[in-house]
């Protein structure tokens, strides 16, 4: 029931959240100028990598660099200014630079720039045919000004009322085909940006204290005459009036890049509201699907009071049947079906330390993810800082490795285990190991798949790779072993007098629908359709990728997360159960691989059918394995208990009889 609680707390908690807002970090501030005297107030427009939601055979949703040499974008002469940037950023494949015009030229806060140059570039028709590859599959622009990104503005009507929505995208398009006007001479051609309109909002929040709160951009298609200094030709060269610009395919294709600067001051937005517009689309939809999660809680709490009735009616039955005194010979005279495997039940499965590791592992993701979801629903975690979720999440996962050791360790003397060190290690090193593993894969077959002229951010570098290693050595192990010391000094001097066979008892012929297979397929279905929720709006939409996420999505992230913990409990109740009812006592890494695969494989398929147009499958693989391991825990946690509450008394019992005979 305290998965229920958690989460109906959790859902409640969206309606309270903006009333205790933890205070913002300053702003940056800006004045204007005064008599005629410009103070330093520069504006630093900064991109990053190009990148879109949309997969084909060509691209494959690669990433690729503001610079690479084949989209001949503009270098600075002195070097490109690099960004700081956060670990989860550079994973996620942030490559941030400074724009080269605003590197070069100062850019005054509310002083206009109009029509200027930013640069000239000449492309070959073989650039040119893979920039028409980038156009077609909707590759955008990610540029930023003070942290917000730059983007188009729309006006979204909200389904069932009238008002108007104000929306800014965090992106715009590289170009666009004209398939508007069929008697144009540019008709199903590529069209090309090459004037970027960029407008500025701010507000005052003191005397002479200005804050930016909104960017926007209108990218414009313009082809250009011969350019001359002079103000006859200077009005048209960034007018719209004109023909668009069409990128040639056959021969050389010359092209100036220019841009304009505007300034708007409003006072209808504030510097605590300025990321409001850019996550109204976030919060639109998600709005939609808090009934659904509330259906799923409903549905979940009638499942469990019916299974919790079960089996407590039938552990009412089985003490009842033993409340009448008995010999230890006749002890075992009336029992059937599961009664019968007491001498069995406690027997060590094979693999003891990984299972224990692996289930301890699952519950300190479960914890991760809650903590950054409740960081990032109170206003910890800004969108303005780009991968300060992925970040938050490595440190926080990298500081609780204690709660994979105490539960490892705990599971691991429940059932007797001696070879503590083993267990210890293996808590140490094997999820750091397996996700290290996993980065370094997915990076070699970047490098192999792309082709060897291109780079691309997907590549993460290595010098970045070998950052862990520390983080491994001085702070994982010591608060793993930590972990382990304390579980064993807690827990380590209990002797449990338990029946075990020496002989293990002949499991009979199983049924088809008891398979580990046809239980992955019908056991997962209803954690999945929990979790879908998140997958649909988290990573269908890239929003984590995009860093632009709203704090009713950490709640809906927590509370889904939990719904998935409490139906994963229960589902392992429920095959711990039916495989006891078979006379299977080899219950534990059935339950524990059920959820764990049932999970893996929806979620896998989910990515790399249903929505791949969207997404490769690298990233539902390594989603799939994190998420499995957390059911796969809950699932196998499920199991102990049913184990302690069914048979806690019967071993008591013997136990009893067993002191009063050696007496």
């Amino acid at each position: 029931m305290l998965f229920i609680y958690l989460s109906i707390f959790l859902v409640g908690f969206l309606g309270l959240s903006e009333q205790f807002n933890l205070p913002k970090f300053s702003p940056n501030t800006y004045s204007l100028t005064k008599n005629g005297v410009e103070e330093s107030n520069n504006i630093h427009i900064m991109v990053n990598h190009l990148t879109t939601s949309k997969l084909s055979k060509v691209n494959n949703h690669n990433m690729y660099d503001f610079f690479n040499k084949h989209i001949h974008m503009c270098k600075s002469e002195n070097g490109n200014t690099k960004a700081q940037e956060n670990l989860g950023s550079i994973l996620l494949g942030d490559r941030i630079y400074e724009l080269p015009f605003t590197q070069n030229k100062a850019i005054t806060f509310g002083v206009d720039v109009k029509c200027q140059k930013i640069c000239s570039s000449t492309i070959s028709p073989e650039d040119a045919e893979f920039i028409d590859s980038l156009i077609v599959d909707e590759y955008q622009y990610q540029w930023f000004i003070d942290d917000l990104p730059i983007g188009y503005k729309y006006n979204i009507k909200n389904k069932g009322s009238e008002d108007i929505i104000e929306y800014y995208s965090n992106s715009f398009d590289v170009g666009y085909y004209d398939d508007s006007n069929e008697k144009s001479d540019y008709y199903n051609k590529p069209l090309i940006y090459n004037h970027f309109n960029i407008m500025i909002e701010y507000s005052e929040i003191n005397t002479d204290e200005y804050v930016i709160v909104g960017t926007t951009v209108t990218p414009l298609s313009i082809k250009r005459n011969e350019y001359q200094n002079n103000l006859k030709t200077i009005s048209n060269y960034c007018s719209f009036t004109g023909n668009p610009k069409e990128l040639s395919l056959d021969r050389e294709t010359s092209i100036d890049y220019t841009i304009s600067v505007k300034y708007i001051k409003t006072e209808n937005i504030s510097y605590d509201q300025r990321w409001n517009r850019y996550l109204a689309l976030q919060k639109l939809i998600i709005s939609g699907d808090w009934n659904s999660l509330l259906i799923l809680l409903g549905v979940n709490l009638v499942l469990s009071i019916a299974i919790y009735k079960v089996v407590i009616w039938n552990m009412n039955k089985y003490k009842q049947q033993n409340s009448f005194e008995k010999t230890l010979d006749m002890e075992f005279d009336d029992d059937q079906g599961w009664k019968l495997l007491l001498g069995d039940i406690y027997r060590q499965p094979p693999k003891l330390s990984l299972l224990c590791s692996l289930v301890g592992s699952g519950i300190h993701l479960l914890v991760t993810c809650l903590i950054i979801g409740i960081l990032g629903s109170v206003g910890l975690l800004s969108p303005g800082n780009r991968g300060i979720v992925a970040t938050g999440a490595i440190l926080i996962f990298t500081l609780l490795p204690g709660i994979t050791s105490f539960i490892s360790m705990k599971l691991y003397i429940f059932y007797d285990g001696r070879l503590f060190k083993r267990n210890m290690t293996l808590n140490c090193c094997l999820v750091p190991f397996l996700a290290f593993g996993l980065l370094l894969s997915i990076n070699l077959i970047n490098i192999i798949k792309l082709p060897s002229h291109i780079h691309s951010p997907s590549v993460v570098p290595f010098k970045t790779l070998f950052v862990f290693v520390p983080m491994w050595l001085i702070v994982y192990i010591p608060s793993s072993l930590l972990g382990s010391v304390i579980a064993k000094k807690m827990y380590g001097g209990e002797k449990t007098q338990r029946k075990v066979n020496k002989i293990q008892r002949l499991i009979p012929p199983q049924p088809f629908f008891s398979k580990l297979v046809v239980l992955c397929v019908l056991v997962a279905a209803l954690p999945f359709s929990s979790l879908f929720l998140v997958l649909k709006h988290t990573f269908t939409d890239d929003i984590i990728v995009n860093g632009v996420i709203p704090k009713e999505h950490f709640i809906l992230i927590c509370a889904s997360l939990i719904v998935v913990a409490y139906n994963c409990f229960i589902m392992g109740v429920i095959i711990f159960y039916f495989l006891l009812l078979l006379e299977n006592w080899k219950w534990c890494w059935k339950v524990y691989m059920t959820l764990f695969m049932g999970m893996f494989l929806y979620i896998f398929v989910y990515g790399c059918v249903v929505v791949e147009s969207y997404h490769n499958f690298v990233k539902y693989l390594s989603l799939g394995l994190l998420i499995g391991m957390m059911c796969g825990s809950f699932s196998f946690l499920g199991g102990i208990v049913c184990i302690k509450k069914m048979f806690g008394d019967k071993s008591s019992t013997h136990n009893v009889a067993v002191n009063e005979r050696s007496e």
